[in-house]
């Protein structure tokens, strides 16, 4: 599930940073073009989230909902608080990178812990070297997918070669780092078997 959520988060990601202000700026103008930092931002929330799903999920499915009811206050409180102390400082960009922090300070750490010495009586540390793994592979994919495709033209086609050339080559490396990892052929022998059903 990891090696899945993180594959699709940074194709998803590296998307958003391609095609985020060409779309806006063909549609709508350019004063109406976030900054560079916003938009960062807003994928950095976005890849955030979406990496740490595996756990939510098998959290809910478990039902640990009262081992995390005070950790969901404090992650409130902090986001509040950090939103209008970088709010003031950094505007915009500082609002919404402090939903980023406020869940990187709290549940982000906590709820893996929670889950595998509650539930799979193992240490988190292998499940942190595979996030810090595929978070370094999607960094890799990103620089070369951005720094490949700023020559593009800012047009719908420019856009649409934008996001399969992100979709090719982010697979690629993800594929190119994965293709012998248990992980990988978990995935390859359940995509075989929903195609033989």
């Amino acid at each position: 599930m990891l090696l899945f959520f993180h594959w699709l988060t940074a194709i998803c990601s590296i998307c958003f940073i391609l095609i985020l202000n060409d779309f806006v700026f063909i549609w709508l103008g350019s004063e109406y073009t976030l900054e560079i930092e916003v938009v960062a931002v807003i994928v950095i929330n976005f890849y955030i989230q979406n990496i740490i799903n595996p756990v939510w999920i098998y959290r809910e499915t478990m039902g640990l909902f009262n081992q995390i009811k005070y950790i969901m206050i404090i992650a409130a409180i902090i986001n509040i608080v950090l939103s209008i102390i970088l709010g003031i400082y950094w505007g915009l960009a500082g609002i919404i990178i402090s939903t980023a922090l406020s869940r990187l300070l709290t549940t982000v750490w906590y709820e893996p812990r929670m889950l595998f010495k509650l539930k799979f009586q193992q240490s988190v540390w292998k499940y942190w070297g595979r996030q810090l793994r595929y978070s370094l592979v999607t960094v890799i994919a990103g620089a070369l997918i951005i720094l490949s495709t700023s020559f593009f033209d800012l047009s719908i086609i420019g856009i649409i070669l934008k996001v399969i050339f992100a979709v090719v080559v982010s697979s690629f490396v993800f594929f190119l780092t994965s293709y012998k990892t248990e992980e990988f052929l978990t995935i390859k022998s359940l995509i075989i078997n929903i195609i033989r059903r």
